[in-house]
């Protein structure tokens, strides 16, 4: 089957896709007690009438209805009338509805997930319709319509405890069973799409609600959902990812295709490295509460103690208060503290593991007799106490981006210092030096952002951009720590006492240069292929800069340490 046919047969569904979201009730049956106990990923949108409220509510929504914006709209709604406005005008001819009525169409949950049940996997959309059962009828019409001319393709109808199951069965050689069949079904307003006859057959099983074998009763579901959310069902919104579960389901169902020995034994390695260890991903959001507008949580569930390459993601307490050459205009704030030592030896053990003991120390002391006569393990990696600050400073002036500097914290400043200057000393080597406040900088220019290194403050400094390095080595006294500014205050009460990381961020100072370059036109050369329809707005028409400023308030996050692996959680306040 050629890759053209293969669109030809999907692309039909898409019309499909449109019907999606719910308005949640206390007795509404939701997609996570029909899925499958063996579901491996599950997004949902509990309410689309919660989510357009929330929307309509926030900075966000406020900004996009702002009477300032009335001319930039007006250029906007003038821009898709085009050539975009006429080919939604043939889409709407030949479905028979606007796009104000399909989009109208959904009234409940939209969930996408992967499922399995028994020696099959499959793709699945459960969308609630409400009371447009006859609208979405009419879109499934439509699309049998269209797919009834491909040959390669036997449609049959099924019924399962009185429901009639929709399906079509590829008639070709395809490369993955994955692709062999999909369907639908419609059932008291839920439209159900699936790439798998038995798993619309284990949905229709688990239609009241109450099965134990769901994804709510899942362990490790129902684990990160009683970790993630402030109270049971309060999420808006939920991701979820057995990411072990999943491929090796799809191992187990033959659906590697070609590659399926390869993806064998990448499983089969997987306790060997420990990341059979890892047993879900996954973050919900919620409406925030009192000064916060917006909460989202994730969390890494995974088997405790790390073994393995685990171990090289070992997070140790940080202070979640910057350094004090960290200064209030930051506009970006992040600091973690990484085990360093941990993920050698997970890198050691792995490596010693393949090719024998001794292995990974031998090709370093090899290393280390050439060249500069560096010791990786003992002139870098030893020196790494671990810590790690991501400081975003203004805007770069000849390249038009925020400048960075990263500065990783090493156990002895003056030896670190030696070791790049003997490695500076070395011939051909491409970088400047230059000195600055009693410290030496190493510097190299990449198109229109200079780089530079040095060390300073315990740290070994990397920027990105010339000012903000400058300003750390200077560390002003006139200018106060981002510690002890008001922004970083506010999001800093939310931190528990022991964090792993901590992040703070102003949106408003990282997107000004940005809207800037709309402003002036300039966002035409870095949308390449949008010419036509970005030359039809007047860009000129936005206004000043702070209208849009005063609706994006500062946000941040932290990630803690948790039995179960580490949780985090992010959130924006209200302006």
């Amino acid at each position: 089957m050629t890759p053209a046919r293969m669109i030809q047969l999907i692309m039909p569904l898409a019309v499909l896709a449109s019907v999606a979201v719910r308005i949640q009730a206390d007795d509404v049956v939701l997609s996570d007690q029909i899925l499958p106990d063996d579901t491996f990923m599950h997004f949902t949108v509990k309410s689309v009438e919660d989510a357009k409220r929330q929307f309509e509510e926030s900075p966000y929504g406020q900004l996009i209805n702002d009477p300032a914006l009335a001319d930039f709209r007006a250029e906007l709604e003038n821009a898709l009338s085009g050539p975009l406005g006429e080919g939604m005008a043939v889409v709407e001819a030949k479905l028979g509805m606007s796009v104000e009525e399909i989009l109208s169409i959904p009234s409940g949950e939209v969930s996408v997930s992967i499922a399995g049940s028994g020696n099959h996997i499959g793709l699945v959309v459960h969308v609630d319709v409400g009371e447009a059962t006859s609208q979405v009828e009419s879109l499934l019409e439509l699309a049998e319509e269209a797919l009834s001319p491909i040959s390669e393709l036997a449609r049959s109808t099924q019924d399962v405890d009185g429901t009639a199951i929709t399906l079509y069965e590829v008639l070709e050689d395809v490369p993955t069973p994955l692709i062999k069949e999909f369907g639908w079904f419609l059932r008291d307003g839920h439209l159900v799409v699936s790439s798998s006859q038995r798993v619309m057959e284990s949905l229709i099983a688990n239609w009241g609600g109450t099965s134990s074998d769901s994804l709510s009763s899942n362990e490790k579901y129902s684990h990160v959902l009683h970790r993630l959310e402030s109270e049971p069902g309060s999420a808006d919104s939920i991701f979820y990812l057995d990411m072990i579960g999943l491929v090796t389901k799809l191992s187990q169902t033959g659906s590697f295709g070609e590659a399926q020995f390869i993806a064998g034994m990448v499983i089969g390695q997987l306790p060997l490295l420990g990341l059979n260890q890892l047993q879900a991903i996954a973050m919900v959001t919620e409406e925030g509460t009192g000064d916060v507008q917006m909460v989202n949580r994730a969390m890494v569930y995974a088997d405790q103690p790390p073994a393995g390459l685990m171990r090289a993601f070992m997070l140790a307490p940080v202070d979640a208060s910057p350094p004090d050459w960290v200064k209030e205009d930051a506009v970006l704030y992040m600091t973690l503290n990484w085990q360093v030592s941990e993920a050698y030896a997970a890198v050691e053990m792995l490596m010693d593991g393949f090719q024998g003991p001794g292995t990974l120390a031998r090709i370093i002391d090899q290393a280390s007799e050439s060249g500069p006569g560096v010791h990786i393990k003992d002139e870098l990696i030893d020196q790494l106490t671990g810590e790690v600050h991501m400081v975003g400073g203004g805007v770069d002036i000849s390249s038009g981006t925020n400048e960075m500097l990263f500065a990783i914290g090493i156990q002895d400043p003056d030896a670190f210092a030696d070791l790049l200057a003997r490695v500076s000393d070395e011939p051909g080597f491409p970088l400047s030096v230059r000195e600055f406040r009693g410290f030496t900088l190493y510097e190299v220019t990449e198109g229109a952002a200079t780089i530079g290194l040095t060390v300073a403050h315990g740290s070994f400094l990397v920027a990105i951009g010339e000012q903000v390095m400058d300003q750390v080595l200077r560390n002003d006294d006139d200018v106060r720590p981002l510690s002890e500014s008001d922004d970083f205050q506010k999001i800093a009460q939310h931190f528990p006492s022991e964090v792993v990381a901590v992040n703070f961020a102003r949106p408003a100072d990282q997107y000004q240069s940005m809207y800037e370059m709309l402003q002036s036109g300039e966002i035409v050369d870095q949308l390449p292929g949008m010419d036509d329809f970005i030359s039809q707005i007047d860009f000129s028409t936005l206004p000043p800069f702070e209208v849009i400023s005063k609706y994006l308030a500062p946000a941040g996050g932290f990630t803690v340490s948790d039995d179960d692996g580490y949780v985090s959680e992010g959130f924006s306040l209200n302006p």
